[in-house]
């Protein structure tokens, strides 16, 4: 089994139609294992409940008191090895927080699924230990 079918990717949209089509882009085209939420804070309450989740891909407008570039940010803070694609159809509104890539909506399926894919093997390599030189 490789790392794409081992992968669980978070989708974060309050928009169920547009979730849906993440959600079946990122299973079927990309071999991901997909859970979702309606807004940033059930996405935290995945989060905690879930170690294996390994991306979050969020819209950043999200009804309730934490936009979705408000939820990268925390999630960078408290789950640092966690990969983050941020999306919006009004651009971005603020700093990314660092390693995570933004995608403009509509998004492309064959771009999202690339985009998470090379994310997730940049966080794989990174993870991996260093070799120790002999010198």
């Amino acid at each position: 089994m490789g790392e794409a079918q081992s992968a669980v990717i978070l989708v974060v949209e309050d928009e169920p139609l547009v979730r849906l089509f993440a959600e079946e882009v990122l299973a079927e085209d990309g071999g991901y294992r997909v859970v979702a939420a309606n807004n940033a804070h059930e996405a935290l309450a995945v989060l905690s409940a879930r170690p294996d989740v390994r991306l979050v891909f969020t819209d950043t407008n999200m009804p309730g008191l934490m936009s979705g570039l408000e939820l990268a940010h925390k999630v960078h803070a408290v789950w640092p090895a966690i990969g983050l694609v941020v999306t919006s159809g009004a651009g971005l509104d603020g700093a990314l927080p660092p390693g995570a890539r933004f995608l403009e909506k509509p998004v492309m399926p064959m771009v999202l699924v690339a985009t998470v894919g090379d994310l997730l093997a940049e966080r794989h390599r990174a993870m991996q230990p260093r070799p120790v030189s002999a010198h």
